[in-house]
């Protein structure tokens, strides 16, 4: 009698934790989370000019 209560609250909560781990994983230059891809552009430029002057 209880079983589908607790059935229904764990697939609930299972669902829940997949659609965060889903948002989180979606967008990893949003710099939310410890797995974001941390890119600095004017580096990046910096070294592109640098290279085509060679």
């Amino acid at each position: 009698m209880g079983l589908e209560f607790v059935i229904s609250i764990l697939l609930t909560i299972i669902l829940v934790s997949l659609e965060n781990i889903q948002e989180h994983l979606e967008n990893p230059f949003d710099q939310i989370g410890e797995d974001d891809i941390n890119f600095n552009v004017e580096k990046f430029v910096e070294r592109l000019n640098h290279k085509s002057n060679y």
